[in-house]
């Protein structure tokens, strides 16, 4: 089977390609990891030294392996230690390291991909919520003081069906107030500060006594 790609699928398959396993982009993209590779190649698209190197040198399918035809290439020559591994990796080696292109669910239960192995990023800023990643491929940057989020009532944990057609960009301040206590109406909302009022003074005077 032929599968078309559109200018947005194959600006994410070069970006995300060499250090992606197929699997996690042919979920992304909707494609089977052998339409991955076999597009990945007429791209002239590679695997990068740290991959190979991450995944024990396991090939995907239609991975062509970097050495292939290459005199020399095994043992301890310049274009083999490319692959070996670098020193102040430990921490990546550790039982609880996740390559790029991991899925996790985080906070909330939102799914998130892993898109950097940058040290010098704190780790939650190493993963981006795959919805955000899904509207970058369709649609393009996110504005700036916008964020995306499932639209009312769409919300899915489940990564083939995080799609465009789910998903809306709105504003920061758009989304605070869908998040604040006034989404239920103006009287709740003022039944729900009134308590929190009181709890306050309860508080200040609990306070008082065991001073």
């Amino acid at each position: 089977m032929t599968y078309f790609y559109t200018p947005s699928e194959l600006a994410y398959l070069r970006e995300h390609y060499a250090n992606t396993p197929n699997d996690i982009i042919g979920k992304v993209l909707a494609r089977n990891p052998r339409s991955v590779a076999q597009k990945a190649r007429k791209l002239g698209l590679q695997k990068s030294a740290e991959f190979l190197a991450e995944h024990g040198g396991r090939f995907q399918a239609g991975l062509k392996p970097w050495n292939k035809g290459v005199p020399g290439s095994t043992g301890t020559q310049e274009a083999c230690r490319a692959t070996q591994f670098k020193k102040g990796r430990a921490a990546e080696l550790s039982a609880n390291y996740r390559p790029i292109g991991s899925i996790r669910v985080a906070k909330g239960g939102i799914l998130e991909q892993k898109v950097t192995d940058d040290r010098s990023l704190y780790p939650a800023r190493r993963w981006k919520s795959v919805h955000s990643l899904v509207w970058e491929r369709e649609v393009g940057p996110i504005p700036a003081g916008h964020i995306i989020v499932f639209k009312p009532g769409q919300f899915t944990d489940q990564l083939d069906q995080i799609t465009i057609d789910r998903l809306e960009c709105i504003t920061r301040r758009e989304n605070m107030l869908r998040n604040t206590v006034h989404r239920y109406g103006k009287e709740i909302a003022q039944l729900i500060q009134l308590r929190a009022a009181i709890s306050r003074q309860l508080n200040k005077k609990e306070k008082e006594l065991h001073q």
